[in-house]
C-alpha cells in the first residue's frame, strides 16, 4: 500500500520502487512478530517488560 501511495503522491516510479523495497524489508524483519500477532500469542507490553527483566 505504501508504494502505491508514494507513486500517487510523487508520480515517481523510482521512489515507489524504493518504498516497495523498504516495505518488503520491514515485513521480512518482523515476520515472526506478525505471525504471533495473528495467532494471538504476541505478549502485550506489560508482559514483554516483565519477560525482559
Amino acid at each position: 500500500m505504501l508504494p502505491v501511495a508514494v507513486w500517487k503522491v510523487t508520480n515517481s516510479k523510482v521512489l515507489a520502487m524504493c518504498a516497495a523495497l523498504i516495505s518488503i524489508l520491514i515485513y521480512l524483519r518482523h515476520i515472526e512478530n506478525i505471525k504471533r500477532l495473528l495467532s494471538g500469542t504476541e505478549p502485550v507490553m506489560q508482559e514483554w517488560d516483565a519477560v525482559s527483566e
